[in-house]
């Protein structure tokens, strides 16, 4: 029974009236692609401020290597030479040779890092502002699509309702034609102005189709997936739109344009900065040398700690 009774459910909210421009305006909000590329954004911004915060921690490097002298060199010695009746053939070398090498570094003063830890904030900020200003248009763009759906069917409303009553008096028209009571011509002339009816007919439907796949890609929503709007008293009933005096330091494009002056700048000085000395400690270095001879004796040549 419950297996039967929740496709009936499912089915029956999809039968309910379409989307309100409320709805259809939180739903972009959350699922358009560009909201989540300018989250993405705003995390970049975060990783880059933690980035540079790190490059004035300890750094630690390190390097190793292993040898393998797969063929030692080899030397003749000559008989007699140390006691030796017969010529004596010896390999030099080691056959396994390890080099580590650790070093920990410690920056004391560098311009350019402060300068980079300084446009942490501006880059932040610039991040959220673009956030922000795709939040705007998506909502601009979503209301905009949506109201000219319902543009576009009172458009298509009115031109099937001239065209019925254009053709009525066609009827009228043919009628006086053949009875001789009027020229050909006038029955040309409104015969004429139906077929332009019809020809706005077909562009009306089409910006109709259009409005509504723009506002399927606003909103997120696949273009093959069916959109019904439930708001048609918007047409008849807009909202109205408070006086509010205008202050362009509230534009968001004015502070974006701000804080991009601001990273230019400090970007000017750390240029600069780029020809400024830096101070650095290296406290520590370590080597760390090993070999191993042909028959697999494992011996430390040297340590060398600084």
């Amino acid at each position: 029974m419950l297996v039967a009774v929740l496709p009936s459910l499912s089915k029956a909210q999809n039968a309910q009236p379409g989307w309100t421009l409320k709805q259809c305006i939180e739903y972009g909000l959350k699922n358009y692609g560009g909201i989540r590329l300018a989250q993405y954004q705003v995390e970049t911004a975060n990783q880059q401020a933690r980035e540079a915060i790190s490059q004035y921690l300890p750094q630690v490097t390190g390097s190793g290597n292993f040898t393998d002298n797969i063929k030692l060199q080899r030397s003749v010695i000559p008989a007699n030479t140390f006691g030796n009746p017969e010529p004596l053939t010896i390999a030099f070398g080691q056959k396994y040779q390890t080099n580590v090498a650790a070093q920990a570094t410690q920056t004391i003063y560098d311009k350019t890092l402060l300068l980079g830890i300084k446009a942490n904030e501006p880059n932040k900020k610039l991040a959220e502002l673009n956030t922000r200003q795709t939040q705007e248009d998506i909502v601009y763009n979503v209301a905009k699509n949506y109201y000219q759906v319902f543009v576009s069917q009172q458009q298509i409303a009115l031109l099937k309702d001239n065209m019925a009553r254009t053709q009525q008096v066609l009827a009228i028209l043919k009628l006086q034609r053949d009875n001789g009571v009027i020229q050909p011509v006038d029955y040309t002339n409104t015969e004429v102005s139906y077929n332009n009816a019809r020809s706005q007919l077909v562009l009306a439907e089409n910006s109709l189709e259009l409005a509504l796949n723009q506002l399927k890609f606003q909103m997120g929503v696949s273009q093959d997936q069916p959109l019904t709007l439930s708001d048609s008293n918007i047409v008849k009933q807009l909202p109205k739109v408070q006086k509010q005096d205008f202050d362009y330091h509230n534009l968001v494009s004015f502070q974006q344009g701000e804080r991009n002056l601001d990273l230019q700048r400090i970007n000017m000085e750390r240029t600069k900065a780029g020809y400024l000395p830096t101070l650095s400690l290296t406290p520590v270095t370590v080597r760390f040398l090993s070999r191993i001879n042909s028959v697999g004796r494992f011996r430390i040549s040297s340590v060398l700690v600084r």
